[in-house]
């Protein structure tokens, strides 16, 4: 893999750490919000982590803003990602089309392990409305709008 990602969806299967240094998993899913960091192959953990979480991309590692014991008592999920709203690496994207406008998102590059907080900006974006509910994976709350779900993410997650 290339150290320049263009987007979200080119650190699939890269490694996530939290600000403790602790191995999380790697990247199974990713949507406008969310990372899904996935560990192990029987006893799996899922974990749905907001953007803004992430501190950003080292070139070889996805850096957290949050140590792991905040990861696993707030963002733990059973769930597997949905294909309709998540896009992975082991199924095809549902819609192609919008692959490019739901995860061309400003990914924060970072040098290697770098204490200092850099800040996150995901871009605002948005072309047609389409007749859809977007759920938070994290309370089950529902929102007219990926901008509705972005901001709720940001302020409650």
């Amino acid at each position: 893999m290339s150290d320049e990602p263009s987007s979200w969806t080119d650190l699939i299967n890269e490694s996530v750490h939290t600000s403790d240094d602790q191995d999380i998993g790697d990247i199974e899913a990713v949507s406008r919000n969310l990372i899904v960091v996935k560990k192990g192959l029987v006893n799996v953990h899922r974990y749905y982590i907001p953007l803004h979480r992430v501190e950003g991309w080292d070139g070889k590692v996805v850096w957290l803003k949050i140590p792991e014991d905040a990861v696993k008592a707030n963002y733990e999920r059973d769930a597997a990602p949905d294909p309709y709203n998540y896009h992975y690496s082991s199924a095809p994207t549902v819609d192609p089309s919008n692959v490019v406008r739901r995860f061309q998102i400003n990914m924060p590059k970072i040098p290697p392990r770098a204490h200092e907080e850099k800040p996150f900006l995901v871009s605002r974006e948005s072309s047609g409305e389409e007749e859809r509910v977007f759920l938070c994976n994290l309370c089950n709350a529902s929102f007219k709008t990926d901008d509705e779900l972005s901001s709720h993410i940001e302020s409650t997650h």
